[in-house]
């Protein structure tokens, strides 16, 4: 399922994707804000005349079958005026440091920066730089479903908020090797993918180093669950083929096994999963690689669009947009289709981007900004060389996704 905006009076649905190979009988149960809501024992739940009171809050969806049960995704249903209608407000950022991931829990944003971790408590309106990251560059972060954010960088730095962002704990680490990546599955585990295939899970406060199979070791660069499925990109030695991962988190102990091969795609640098049913995976020389995280092993699709490196990758409209090195963009409108490619108009490198409720945000180097309402273009707001880096805001709202600018 998928967070859901709906004016009150309206009829909408929430709908969950299950793996057809999923062994029969299962059954389907709905909950709102933790109550199970009685009857409603199909794929689809429908939200018919919308109202506040009775019908916003935090949906789930529990699947039982044969072998055990399994809790999807939590996602709100707001019901009222959409609140990304309001005027865009610009602030500035008391930094020119590269942004390259942020992740935001209602008013509070996290932004892992080169050198530092950039706070705001109040919804981008003011911005904090009270909190180092102790000398490391950070190159990932996430929130947990709990609340907790995570900021993972260089030399195995893990640092961890349990307070909103107020204050960070140093989690101690046994490897050395650069961190690059967070990824949380529905019950709140917490894995970092990183250099030399490091992989660790994070349980309480302890940081434990998890077994990686594959013919080569890899440098992992991105992951994402799909239900307790975990797929991590990683990047081989010399010029050896991508090589894609995948954990079954529903196995206590299992190690990441290596699923499959990106044939002839250089290094890969993100992925994420669209619509609930495509995995796409970016990287060097304008790759792009979709696939289904359902089939074992999966059949990929790559091809290269453009010369500059791919970055990120977020969810856009009905498709997905790309975005990475001197402002190169790639709007696609759904799987499938042919990335349309353009730039931002600057030259400035664009890192991370993500799915708002009806826009987007791209955040980059040196203050780049770009924003999109997910109609296939994207508007570059400022472009600002230090020390006049910017950060754009749309309102208030809650985290819908978990790569990079979320709200």
């Amino acid at each position: 399922p998928w967070n859901t905006i709906t004016a009150e009076g309206n009829s909408t649905e929430l709908e969950v994707v299950l793996d057809t190979a999923s062994p029969h009988p299962w059954t389907i149960e709905w909950a709102r804000n933790g109550v199970v809501i009685p009857g409603e024992d199909r794929l689809k739940l429908p939200i018919e005349r919308a109202d506040p009171a009775q019908d916003a809050g935090i949906y789930q969806c529990r699947v039982t079958n044969p072998n055990g049960s399994v809790d999807s995704i939590q996602v709100g249903v707001y019901v009222g005026e959409n609140p990304w209608q309001k005027p865009r407000e610009v602030h500035r950022l008391p930094t020119a440091q590269d942004g390259n991931d942020v992740t935001v829990r209602g008013d509070t944003i996290i932004a892992a920066c080169d050198a530092l971790v950039l706070t705001s408590f109040d919804g981008g309106e003011t911005f904090s730089t009270d909190n180092p990251s102790f000398g490391r560059n950070l190159y990932g972060c996430g929130t947990a479903p709990g609340g907790d954010h995570y900021c993972v960088g260089e030399d195995g730095w893990i640092i961890r908020s349990v307070d909103d962002g107020a204050t960070w704990t140093q989690l101690e680490c046994p490897i050395e090797e650069t961190l690059r990546a967070v990824a949380f599955d529905p019950s709140g585990r917490t894995f970092i993918v990183g250099d030399d295939s490091a992989l660790l899970e994070v349980v309480g406060s302890t940081v434990t180093k998890r077994e990686v199979n594959g013919k080569l070791p890899a440098d992992l660069s991105g992951a994402v669950f799909v239900g307790d499925q975990l797929f991590v990109t990683g990047n081989p030695p010399g010029a050896a083929d991508p090589i894609l991962y995948r954990l079954d988190g529903a196995v206590p102990g299992d190690p990441l096994r290596q699923e499959a091969t990106f044939p002839d795609v250089p290094d890969l640098n993100d992925i994420v999963l669209v619509g609930g049913d495509t995995l796409v995976a970016v990287g060097d020389d304008g790759a792009i690689a979709e696939f289904s995280p359902f089939s074992i092993p999966p059949e990929i699709q790559a091809d290269s669009f453009g010369t500059s490196d791919y970055l990120g990758v977020g969810e856009y409209g009905a498709g997905y947009a790309v975005v990475g090195q001197n402002g190169a963009v790639a709007i696609v409108t759904g799987p499938g289709a042919t990335p349309e490619t353009q730039a931002l108009g600057s030259t400035l490198t664009a890192n991370a981007l993500a799915q708002l409720v009806d826009e987007i945000l791209v955040i980059g180097n040196d203050g780049l900004i770009a924003s999109g309402d997910g109609a296939g273009a994207l508007e570059l707001l400022s472009p600002l060389n230090p020390p006049e880096a910017a950060f754009a805001v749309s309102g208030e709202g809650t985290a819908i996704a978990a790569d990079a600018l979320l709200y």
